[in-house]
């Protein structure tokens, strides 16, 4: 493995496996393209839709494990946002 891609998407499929990798793109891909298209019609999907790019550039760089601890209120919201959608 590369220096300094142990926190990487290549490092999440070298550290937890193909299922662990899948674990967090499959529903990462399915809520982003959920977000496209409630932001395209409504203005309640452009902020998660905002959240959503940030954890995907960070996600490049950063640690992914610990992204989360940064990012745990643009989770909370992410979750709203959800919920906001299947009500209506």
């Amino acid at each position: 493995m590369p220096i300094g891609s142990h926190h990487t998407w290549y490092g999440l499929l070298f550290v937890k496996g193909a299922a662990g990798f899948a674990a967090l793109l499959i529903p990462l891909v399915w809520h982003i393209g959920f977000v496209m298209a409630d932001a395209a019609k409504h203005m309640r999907g452009r902020l998660p839709l905002g959240i959503l790019m940030t954890m995907v550039l960070l996600s490049f760089g950063e640690n992914i494990e610990i992204e989360a601890y940064m990012l745990w209120p643009g989770l909370i919201l992410l979750g709203v946002h959800l919920r906001e959608a299947g009500a209506a």
